[in-house]
């Protein structure tokens, strides 16, 4: 159990695809969009190459990179999402807000979180993309450091914003390798007090610094990670806590 006082301007949030599972939003979990893609695609594009995402494990990243490569990057997949309403979770995450946090950091395309502060008359700001120069890593650090509203940063894009979207293989691995994103999140891991609500782990980006950060730095703030059930072993959670150690804790059950 977390104490009502840690729910603070020093406590960061990161918010992943599972919050946004439950009804009425309905978004679809990562094995889910994997597995609704993959149908599509065969359904309704018989003659496209398929032998590369054959691997029932394939990211969806990959299958999204297909659609846009064949669409002549032309289409918005994602759009729809503009349309899901907010949730039980995203209620909540705005009541963590009310409680004094000022900052969301969400690799999710919905603006289900916007909305669910405006219906609750938070005010907020929001960052669209990863950074792609030192000019917009030293916005995002201003942004970040303003304690006077929300603030909520979309490394991966909206749905709205097709120029910032990062879904594809090819996106998501320069995002990998980017000194402007990394220089971003480690100020905020240096920063922060980490809370993961709805994160899975398993993207290429993100989670990779998350696990890098012990072995550059000798001081960690901590890690909450909520799991929704008991975390196994090999899995996101399993390697945080090894690489964490003593700052590392896991909350099991729902958000």
């Amino acid at each position: 159990m977390i104490s009502g006082n840690i729910f603070n301007k020093n406590l960061a949030l990161f918010v992943g695809a599972g919050a946004s599972i439950a009804y009425p939003c309905n978004l679809p979990s990562f094995y889910r969009m994997r597995d609704f893609i993959t149908e599509t695609l065969y359904q309704n594009i018989p003659h496209i190459k398929m032998k590369h995402i054959d691997n029932i494990q394939t990211k969806p990243e990959m299958l999204l990179q297909i659609i846009w490569e064949y669409f002549d990057k032309k289409i918005n997949p994602l759009k729809g999402f503009e349309h899901a309403p907010s949730n039980i979770n995203h209620f909540i995450i705005s009541n963590i807000c009310k409680k004094g946090v000022r900052f969301i950091i969400t690799t999710n395309f919905d603006r289900c979180i916007e909305k669910a502060l405006e219906e609750q008359h938070i005010g907020y700001k929001i960052f669209y993309k990863s950074p792609s120069c030192e000019a917009e890593v030293n916005v995002l650090k201003q942004m970040i450091s303003d304690e006077h509203q929300v603030f909520i940063w979309k490394p991966h894009g909206d749905c709205l914003h097709t120029e910032t979207l990062c879904y594809t293989i090819e996106q998501v691995a320069r995002l990998n390798v980017s000194k402007h994103l990394r220089s971003v999140y480690e100020f905020i891991l240096q920063r922060y007090n980490l809370l993961t609500l709805g994160y899975s782990g398993y993207d290429d980006d993100l989670f990779p610094m998350l696990l890098d950060f012990p072995k550059n730095n000798e001081v960690c703030n901590n890690v909450y990670w909520n799991a929704y059930s008991e975390v196994k072993p090999n899995t996101p959670p399993s390697y945080l806590q090894k690489a964490w150690k003593n700052n590392f804790y896991i909350l099991t059950g729902d958000m």
